[in-house]
């Protein structure tokens, strides 16, 4: 009997019952295999769903990027035609690079033609003023939209505010940080005082910031025993290739803190339209400005520079040119200038009880803060940007006076 129900295992291993509990088990194993499969294939699905949007938006980004890097050739690649910098006419093609570069200069801008779309409208005989619309049009652009600004390397702002040592020296500090806003160590900062009723300027400091990016330093007051002696700083930090500066709105008095002796203004609002260019060929600083105000008496009208001789380790120089004239519109010329970098220019208007003041680097306008005033774009030509567009910006470093800018392009698309 044993051997014959061994047979019948060994034929028939498992009872009805048996068999149908191991059905039961195959199923539920059936179900969630099936459960699983299904779980990996959503999964999957999901995994390849999410790819192809992120294609589509890679896509989309490259389409929109490939827009913006050909604007940017188009602006500062090409040199416009026919040539347009110093000479009173407007472009059949438009482009700010130099003429007669060699075969693998890239990026470097000629800048005169910077200056006559960054300048005010008025510029002197026989200059024209280029609008942006008037580029757009240039560029062939009908539907978009595209902004420009050219920024220094470095960023420079008031760390604490012009404090009193004694009678000669103001003390205060700066703080120098990168585009990205990160402080920057190993700069060379140097403070320059500014007298505002003289136009004198002069070197009054130099330091090199530390780990945090601060730089201290002091102003001297260029007249201590004048009562209403005024004067203000202008501090530029530079380590080659790396420069930044900026204006610092504040004003010593010796005798009265607390009463100001003058109205300021500055910047836009100074009323001064300064116009600045450089002169390859007979290596001269072009200078004039234009006084919005028309019913001021100007008791003295100066122009500041601030040039340096070198490019690496710059030896600063200053040279002041002043006019007891009382004309509203000044134009004159400031030979011998090094033209190895960074120039500065700050154009002093003095009156009965104001002083207007505009600061300049060759051969862009700037604000008294270092930034760019009027960048090249739609507000210029109180062009509102449609909310519908969509924007993508680039930053581009270019070469202006030996020095290097971020060019920071913004482009508006469908």
């Amino acid at each position: 009997m044993k051997r014959k129900n061994g047979l019948k295992r060994l034929f028939f291993p498992l009872t009805k019952k048996a068999r149908f509990s191991r059905g039961q088990i195959r199923g539920v194993d059936f179900v969630i295999s099936m459960l699983v499969f299904i779980i990996i294939l959503t999964q999957f699905i999901l995994i390849l769903f999410n790819a192809q949007m992120t294609l589509n938006n890679v896509d989309k980004s490259y389409l929109d990027r490939s827009n913006v890097e050909f604007l940017i050739d188009q602006v500062f690649m090409a040199t416009g035609d026919p040539y347009w910098g110093l000479k009173p006419q407007i472009p059949t093609h438009f482009g700010l690079s130099l003429d007669n570069l060699s075969g693998m200069a890239r990026y470097v801008l000629d800048p005169s033609k910077v200056t006559r779309i960054s300048a005010p409208s008025t510029l002197p005989n026989p200059f024209e003023y280029i609008s942006y619309s008037k580029v757009r049009e240039l560029l062939g652009y009908t539907d978009e939209h595209f902004n420009i600004e050219l920024l220094s390397p470095l960023n420079v702002s008031l760390n604490s505010p012009l404090q009193k040592n004694n009678n000669t020296h103001y003390e205060l500090s700066v703080i120098v940080r990168n585009q990205d806003m990160l402080p920057m160590s190993n700069i060379s900062v140097n403070f320059f005082t500014l007298d505002l009723l003289s136009g004198n300027i002069q070197l009054s400091y130099q330091a090199i910031t530390g780990n945090d990016g601060v730089s201290k330093g002091y102003l001297i007051n260029p007249d201590p025993n004048d009562p209403k002696s005024v004067f203000t700083g202008i501090i530029i930090a530079y380590n080659y290739p790396l420069w930044g500066y900026a204006y610092i709105p504040s004003y010593a008095y010796p005798a009265a803190q607390n009463a100001q002796p003058y109205n300021y203004l500055t910047g836009r609002q100074s009323g001064i339209s300064p116009f600045f260019y450089w002169n390859t060929s007979s290596k001269t600083a072009v200078l004039s400005d234009t006084v919005s105000s028309a019913d001021i008496t100007i008791e003295n009208h100066s122009i500041s520079l601030i040039y340096a001789t070198e490019l690496l380790q710059p030896a600063w120089q200053t040279k002041t040119l002043t006019y007891s004239e009382t004309e509203l519109i000044l134009s004159t010329s400031a030979k011998n200038i090094a033209n190895t970098g960074l120039i500065l220019v700050v154009w002093t208007v003095k009156t009965a009880n104001e002083i207007h003041l505009r600061i300049s680097s060759l051969p862009v306008i700037w604000d008294n803060n270092g930034n760019f005033v009027q960048s090249l774009g739609p507000n210029r030509d109180g062009i509102t940007i449609s909310p519908n567009l969509k924007s993508i910006s680039v930053e581009q470093t270019v070469l202006l006076n030996n020095l290097p800018l971020i060019a920071k392009v913004t482009f508006w698309g469908n």
